[in-house]
């Protein structure tokens, strides 16, 4: 597994997250500290838009990053 530096910890809950679907554990199991967020329908559109400027600021990060390797 490889995971990218800066993203240890969502890499680990999604991958345990994962892991727990594969293996039937409901999310009753999961500990009570961590808390899932939904759009709700009549902000999605909100959430598409805010989204798509999170990816853009990303791949800004990442070509800063890859500059100074």
């Amino acid at each position: 597994m490889q995971v990218r530096k800066g993203f240890e910890q969502a890499s680990a809950i999604g991958g345990a997250l994962i892991c727990n679907q594969a293996l039937g554990v409901g999310s009753e199991s999961i500990d009570s500290e961590i808390e899932s967020v939904a759009p709700q329908d009549h902000l999605k559109e909100s959430f598409l838009q805010h989204r798509d400027q999170w990816k853009q600021t990303r791949d800004y990060f990442k070509t800063l990053t890859a500059a100074t390797q």
